[in-house]
């Protein structure tokens, strides 16, 4: 069972998704506040840590491309698994995070599936950050660093994005700083099991984590 958040402008257009996910045993909230217009006010509101509940957000079809990329940059969204209703069946990319589409005449079989899927493999990343963490001697940063990378396995991370989510600006300055920490990470790996298979940097994009070198 996992927690999930479904961003519409729509309540109506949700009912169908919302069933099918309760009917699978997942608790589901349905917000129509955040979108583009709306989201510093339903922070006020309702306070950040009500989204830290919510690991799975689902964007509606009735949100737009601009919506969906401003939500993915917030803080308080960072930390998600993004899905999103679509006509087809793809995994596209915005600011670097991708998005798996549900397609918008599922079924609930097929919606069983991708769930089971997705569970496992944030329960499988958890794992694994757990136990590579516990085992390097890591500064207060570079663990944010690095679990915010494993939490996004396989996904490459933007340069932009991680000074975003590690000090909520993005400067000349900060991507150096976080150039020295990929680099410091990247060493106690390879200090620590005899080689670096994870931590990759993607020239010109950003840096991608993988659980194997397979």
């Amino acid at each position: 069972m996992a927690n999930i958040l479904i961003l519409s402008k729509n309540f109506e257009t949700e009912r169908p998704m919302e069933q099918a996910l309760q009917l699978l045993g997942h608790e589901v909230f349905c917000s129509v506040s955040l979108t583009l217009n709306n989201y510093e006010k339903f922070l006020e509101q309702s306070g950040s840590d009500f989204l830290k509940y919510f690991p799975i957000v689902i964007f509606s079809e009735t949100l737009s491309d601009d919506e969906v990329a401003y939500a993915i940059q917030k803080t308080a969204f960072q930390r998600k698994y993004f899905m999103r209703k679509s006509d087809q069946m793809i995994k596209q990319q915005i600011h670097g995070r991708e998005i798996l589409n549900i397609q918008t005449n599922f079924t609930l079989e097929g919606l069983r599936l991708l769930l089971e899927e997705v569970v496992k493999s944030k329960e499988m990343s958890s794992e694994v950050s757990t136990d590579i963490i516990s085992d390097l001697n890591l500064s207060k940063t570079e663990r944010k660093t690095l679990d915010y990378l494993i939490e996004n396995e396989g996904v490459v991370v933007e340069r932009k994005l991680l000074c975003t989510v590690l000090w909520n600006e993005v400067s000349a300055s900060r991507l150096s700083e976080l150039s020295n920490i990929t680099t410091r990470i990247k060493y106690k790996l390879k200090n620590k099991f005899g080689e670096n298979i994870h931590l990759q940097t993607v020239w010109g994009k950003g840096y991608l984590w993988k659980n194997s070198d397979d």
